[in-house]
């Protein structure tokens, strides 16, 4: 029996427009993070592809063999990416990555997202990262159900989100169960979806969180650029992004001489 080719508008055509408003929150956030990194001069504006995304079959047969809930798959057409090409030598939130679920590698990593290899610790149809953990970093977990978002660090076992854990050192006591003892993502320590996401936007505003990770080398690293912000006024609207970059470089020659890189 040959099976009817599965279109995107059938296969979220029972989503209610609360759901759908819901997600449009994620990517609208989402989008807000990525255009606060165009103005920290980190991305450019060409590199942001916006949905929807026209998806090949192909990747809406992936989607339906993985068991993808609506909702994701949605979630899916409309994010907001980054240009992969570009993306490759870029680093993205707490030393993760960015990623692109219209590319198969992606989507089938993102059920596992910690790269466990465990069956129990894959990721619910319902769910999924909004960013990779590159070299054991930092993942943005989205539970579409709750519409909620949990800041997952691999080494930690489990949240690092600063205002779950405020105080936190990301180490756990002999005596404490680590979240990796049981299936995490059954009872994920998270909160609303804007919280995290603005909070997110907020942190790199107030620069306690940085541009920049592990594939840009030294280039972004905190002690050269956090001064050169608050030098050229960021988070202003007179915040001269020209003259950091021209700071930076400069202070990242002296930085690498020092070094002696």
């Amino acid at each position: 029996m040959i099976l009817p080719i599965r279109t995107l508008t059938s296969l979220t055509a029972d989503l209610t427009p609360s759901q759908k408003a819901q997600l449009d929150e994620v990517v609208s956030l989402m989008l807000e993070i990525y255009q606060t990194l165009v103005r920290m001069r980190y991305l450019s504006p060409i590199n942001i592809q916006q949905g929807p995304h026209d998806l090949p079959p192909s990747i809406l047969s992936l989607y339906v063999s993985l068991n993808l809930d609506p909702r994701i798959i949605y979630l899916y057409s409309v994010l907001p990416y980054i240009d992969p090409e570009r993306a490759q030598g870029l680093g993205f939130f707490g030393g993760g990555e960015f990623t692109d679920f219209r590319t198969e590698g992606d989507v089938v990593q993102g059920r596992d997202p910690m790269y466990s290899e465990q069956p129990e610790e894959r990721m619910r149809p319902w769910m999924t990262p909004l960013s990779c953990i590159g070299n054991h970093n930092t993942a943005l977990i989205y539970d579409a159900r709750k519409h909620e978002v949990g800041i997952y660090g691999q080494i930690a076992c489990g949240s690092i989100d600063k205002n779950l854990r405020e105080g936190w050192d990301g180490e756990y006591d002999e005596d404490d169960e680590e979240p990796g003892d049981e299936n995490m993502w059954d009872d994920m320590e998270a909160r609303s979806a804007p919280s995290v996401l603005g909070d997110i936007v907020r942190w790199y505003r107030e620069l306690k969180e940085l541009p920049g990770g592990e594939k840009d080398g030294f280039q972004w690293e905190e002690e050269i650029i956090k001064p050169l912000y608050i030098k050229h006024g960021w988070p202003g609207e007179d915040f001269d992004g020209d003259a950091f970059l021209v700071d930076k470089a400069r202070d990242y020659a002296a930085w690498c001489e020092k070094k002696g890189y």
